[in-house]
């Protein structure tokens, strides 16, 4: 894993398990969770909240990252059309001067 990889590992466990962790306390709290049974419950639900709420964040940050690769991409197609041109027209004179001879 590399250093940007890790650190933002890191940067969204920041954000995202303090709100998980504060989300289950106040579900437990309002729920009056007694049991075993309604603790696993309530942590399995929090648990499949944090995996939606992961995922969003997860398909957010691909897309922006497609959306990123895509433009670079359509750039360096537009560099590589304007390359291909002036080439086309350098062979184009190339031609018209052998003509010429």
């Amino acid at each position: 894993m590399d250093k940007k990889k890790n650190y933002s590992v890191w940067f969204y466990a920041a954000r995202v398990l303090p709100v998980f962790a504060l989300t289950l306390t106040l579900v437990f709290y309002f729920l009056e969770a007694q049991t075993l049974l309604e603790c696993v419950m309530v942590v399995a639900l929090c648990l499949f909240l944090f995996i939606a709420i992961y995922w969003w964040w997860w398909i957010m940050l691909t897309s922006k990252d497609l959306f990123d690769l895509v433009t670079e991409t359509n750039k360096k197609f537009t560099e590589v059309i304007k390359e291909v041109k002036a080439i086309k027209k350098e062979v184009t004179n190339v031609n018209n001067r052998e003509r010429g001879k």
